[in-house]
């Protein structure tokens, strides 16, 4: 068994014992934790519909709305496309792109492009059937080849992306087959979890077309434009109902929200702060969907000390925040640590070591900071630097700097998401400590209805409704 298959069944062994003690968490929106719960003796069964639980705005009593404006404040690039990059990239492409399946609020597998799933085994072979008359975007029909032409388009993209190859790893895939509308899947071992796994964002089918933006399968085409200065991107399904995202990158939510906005989800705890007395909206939690973690510590080779996480939370982090309930990163309160972890690269006297953040992310440099700070009080000189994607990636790959990354939650199964962070650092390389967790919040007209929510806490307006008897 070589160490990184060992760092991986430690980290899904802390995972599953505080999954047992904790399983009877249920998810409302006025307690959006979810607990990640395990799942495996569903495996090789049609999921049930979701019910009222993932309903962020419930949709009794009002009518469709034709039309939908939600206002986003970071960059939307098609090129990113599937995989979101930020919060407004995946508000956007959720509404677009899909994979063969869906997680709900609870983290359950439901169908998405795949109507219908079965494992003949002990979940080493697999059949997706896709829905009945699917279709891409353009109106071509989608399928099986589109699938594993989408898939070895994904995995050739990732190969540079240690987090996102963790995940074609993950995958385990030893063979593939496309008949018709039924995907194949052949595994070098047995997932149970493997419908879960494919609700990431990394698998969503997606195929190219002669416009800038990849063409998805959820019938939803994109129309792009510039007015008054913003740029618009209208996404209009096949009865005519429109989603339309308002692009402001860098833009103040407060001064976004305008009356001809429906629907704004922000971390920024100020904007939270002001919007419901400026505008009269609403403003609903959304899970604690993001972990900041550090990958190493030249102070504190044991981990954060008693107090740490608190002390970083209540620095009036710019988005709402609390100290990280990640369990999948440590070992659950009261039980014992399968070990010390590896020490951080550590200082030579005063010799300053950098401690890396993505460059487009102010939350990140905030913690990296009071991080240095504390550190330099502690007779540790660090430096905070921001890097771009490409270095970010260098720097994880080959464990050259600690850095502060964000850890989106996607992946519903303790496993999938142990292998993910283990993909933070090298087999050698010192084990990632959880810091604190964000959530965003949803802002919106009191009139708007009908928004459920995903386990990976974003919003999906596939249903969006409007109550003619309430006022905006």
């Amino acid at each position: 068994m070589s160490r990184m298959d060992r760092t991986v069944i430690k980290m899904a062994r802390r995972v599953a014992a505080w999954t047992r003690r904790t399983a009877q968490t249920r998810f409302s929106h006025h307690n959006p934790w979810v607990t990640l719960v395990v799942l495996a003796g569903c495996a090789g069964t049609r999921p049930s519909p979701s019910g009222d639980t993932c309903a962020l705005l419930p949709g009794d009593g009002g009518s469709p709305a034709e039309h939908v404006t939600v206002a986003v404040v970071e960059g939307v690039y098609p090129d990113h496309a599937p995989r979101p990059a930020n919060d407004s990239e995946a508000m956007v492409f959720r509404h677009l792109y899909e994979g063969l399946t869906d997680l709900d609020c609870r983290g359950t597998a439901r169908p998405a492009l795949a109507a219908a799933w079965d494992t003949e085994d002990d979940g080493t072979t697999w059949t997706f059937r896709l829905r009945g008359g699917a279709r891409f975007a353009d109106g071509a029909p989608v399928t099986a080849e589109d699938v594993v032409e989408a898939w070895r388009v994904g995995r050739r993209s990732a190969r540079n992306d240690p987090v996102r190859a963790a995940l074609w790893r993950d995958l385990k895939l030893r063979d593939v087959s496309a008949d018709g509308d039924v995907v194949g899947l052949t595994l070098e071992a047995p997932d149970p979890d493997l419908p879960r796994l494919l609700a990431a964002s990394e698998f969503s089918i997606t195929k190219r077309g002669s416009a800038a933006w990849p063409v998805g399968t959820r019938g939803r085409t994109v129309d792009e434009r510039y007015e008054s200065g913003r740029r618009l991107l209208t996404c209009t399904d096949g009865t005519g109902r429109a989603v339309e995202f308002v692009v402001t990158v860098g833009a103040d939510p407060r001064d976004v929200f305008l009356p001809d906005v429906d629907l704004l989800v922000t971390r920024r705890r100020r904007a939270l702060e002001d919007l419901p007395a400026m505008t009269g909206a609403r403003v609903t939690p959304l899970p604690w969907s993001r972990t900041y973690v550090v990958t190493a510590s030249p102070a504190w080779p044991d981990g954060p000390p008693e107090g740490a996480r608190r002390e970083l939370a209540d620095a009036i982090l710019p988005s709402v925040s609390r100290p990280a309930e990640t369990p999948w990163l440590e070992p659950p309160s009261g039980a014992e640590p399968p070990g010390p972890p590896a020490p951080g690269p550590a200082p030579t006297g005063r010799v300053a070591q950098t401690l890396a953040t993505p460059a487009q992310d102010p939350d990140a440099a905030f913690l990296a900071e009071r991080l240095a700070s504390r550190w330099g009080r502690e007779g540790a000189a660090v430096i905070v630097v921001r890097r771009n994607a490409t270095e970010i990636a260098r720097s994880m790959g080959e464990a050259t700097e600690p850095g502060v990354y964000a850890l989106d939650r996607e992946l519903a199964s303790v496993a999938h998401q142990a292998r993910r962070l283990a993909a933070l650092t090298p087999p050698d390389g010192p084990t990632p400590w959880s810091l604190v967790s964000t959530r965003a919040m949803l802002v919106s007209r009191n009139d708007v209805t009908g928004i459920t929510c995903g386990w990976d806490g974003v919003p999906r307006l596939d249903d969006v409704r409007r109550r003619p008897d309430v006022l905006p």
